[in-house]
């Protein structure tokens, strides 16, 4: 009976942190395409700021360089806060992975003093 109750709980808690790490790891997965969509944007806002000095005749061209520009700026500006949030999950993910073995190890622990 008490093998039964251990085995529920260790499974309910294996649930409960798998479900955690998933959780996080799409927060990561998220943030990580985020990121290539800032890097994205910052070589977008490049391509338009040096494409519009090829045209200077043209008056849009001034426009453009501005729009490249701004674009490039919040780019970086958006990637710089970024950054600092995916190392945040990246270092949650992991200390939840070191607590869920530890409570593996824990508990598989005090089910093989239980069965012998």
């Amino acid at each position: 009976m008490e093998d039964e109750v251990a085995r529920a709980e260790v499974k309910k808690m294996i649930r409960r942190d798998t479900a955690a790490v998933r959780a996080i790891a799409l927060r990561i997965t998220g943030a990580l395409i985020t990121m290539v969509l800032l890097i994205w944007t910052i070589c977008s806002g490049v391509e338009i700021a040096t494409e519009a000095q090829r045209y200077i005749d043209n008056e849009y061209s001034q426009w453009a360089f501005h729009v490249g520009v701004v674009t490039m700026f919040f780019g970086f500006l958006f990637l710089a806060l970024g950054i600092p949030i995916l190392a945040g999950l990246f270092l949650k993910l992991s200390e939840q992975m070191q607590q869920q073995e530890e409570e593996n190890g824990t508990h598989q622990g005090r089910n093989l003093k239980t069965h012998k």
